[in-house]
């Protein structure tokens, strides 16, 4: 079964009209079974969730016929496909009845940002499950080892397992095939950026490697209505008042970029280091830049208060014109710098370079992986240059 085309939500949250683009989510019915032992019967019951224009309401109808004869007992997962007023779908919500489950869902996806395992009734995205199949997999195998076993349990992690053949089994297949050769095609990338994976990226206005840890991802819409994924990453940085997390990079600078990493559709495949960004463990010498950046991290997170350097090689400059309209390009530095977030933030306040923290964390008590996505970018005053 080829990829659908499907209507996707608009920024704001909504849908928009006539607006369509290729996202690989197959379905799972044609494809090829994974080690996964199939269970009979099922216990994942499929339903469109779709607005009633005679009550106002909501209410919940019948998919196509199940494959599977179901399980007479309470079912693990409820599949619910939104559909809004205009008979448009829109997402796919997965209701989980197991609290077991549900556990150890929470469990594998610690520190997740956007889920709603938590609330009542607990729910998740499709993707969620295969995100977590590789973690699945080992619980299975650790609760079938154990003396007695947890039948319930394990009765319910191979139900999720059997989800996640059931919805992606065909995105599994292609990923198996493109992998190999380092090759993503747009609709798949989705797969292949994990919650919380390091990230690969590379800082044109400093030209060095840095990493980052991702946090989320979206499709949305240019004005010309071409479609683009939203990545959003954290790094660790100083803004000048508070040290910590932030998402803003202080990259973009086109007109037409609303975030710092955007990566625009696309046709076929396109190898995976060609990308803005991209996992870590795709970079060539992934061991070395992960030395490098911890390295240089712990020397980022010790620059507390003002420091002086010797200086050379490419820094970023921003101007302001007398319209407010922000403008960004490199220059070689040399001689001796000041580097002092603080006073850095006092004489240029509204550059938006600035990155804005918004999770404080504590200098001191940082880990490896902490210091690896600590910014590259230290901000201050040339005396070579005579610049900020």
């Amino acid at each position: 079964m080829p990829g659908s085309t499907i209507n996707l939500p608009s920024p704001s949250g909504g849908l928009e009209d006539g607006k369509q683009v290729n996202v690989t989510i197959r379905s799972g019915r044609d494809a090829k079974p994974s080690d996964t032992p199939a269970h009979e019967p099922s216990r994942i019951l499929r339903y469109a969730d779709v607005f009633d224009v005679r009550t106002y309401a909501r209410k919940l109808v019948k998919t196509a016929k199940n494959d599977k004869k179901l399980d007479r007992k309470k079912p693990v997962l409820v599949e619910r496909s939104i559909i809004n007023h205009k008979g448009q779908h829109t997402h796919t919500e997965v209701d989980i009845k197991s609290q077991a489950l549900c556990r150890v869902l929470i469990g594998l996806n610690k520190d997740v940002e956007g889920l709603s395992l938590q609330k009542e009734p607990p729910f998740a995205d499709p993707a969620l499950f295969f995100h977590s199949r590789f973690g699945l997999r080992e619980r299975l195998s650790q609760e079938e080892e154990q003396e007695p076993p947890d039948t319930a349990l394990i009765a319910d992690i191979s139900t999720a397992l059997q989800y996640v053949d059931e919805k992606h089994g065909n995105n599994i297949a292609s990923l198996k095939n493109l992998i190999p050769s380092k090759g993503i095609t747009w609709g798949l990338l989705w797969a292949l950026y994990t919650p919380n994976t390091m990230m690969y990226h590379f800082n044109e206005f400093t030209e060095q490697v840095q990493v980052l840890r991702m946090r989320s991802m979206k499709v949305r819409f240019r004005k010309d209505s071409t479609p683009y994924w939203q990545i959003n990453c954290d790094m660790i940085a100083d803004d000048g008042v508070k040290f910590g997390y932030s998402r803003k990079l202080g990259l973009a600078q086109r007109p037409d970029l609303f975030t710092d990493l955007e990566i625009d559709e696309f046709d076929g495949s396109r190898n995976i280091q060609d990308l803005v960004v991209y996992p870590l463990q795709y970079a060539e010498d992934e061991m070395t830049i992960r030395s490098a950046a911890i390295l240089r991290g712990r020397k980022y997170a010790n620059m507390k208060d003002h420091s002086y350097w010797e200086t050379s090689g490419p820094a970023l400059r921003e101007t302001m014109n007398d319209r407010w309209e922000s403008k960004r390009s490199k220059f070689t530095t040399y001689g001796r710098a000041m580097v002092d977030a603080s006073a850095f933030r006092s004489f240029n306040p509204n550059l938006e370079c600035i990155p804005d923290v918004h999770s404080t964390l504590d200098r001191g008590k940082l880990t490896d992986e902490q210091f690896m996505i600590c910014s590259p970018v230290a901000y201050g005053f040339s005396f070579g240059n005579k610049v900020w």
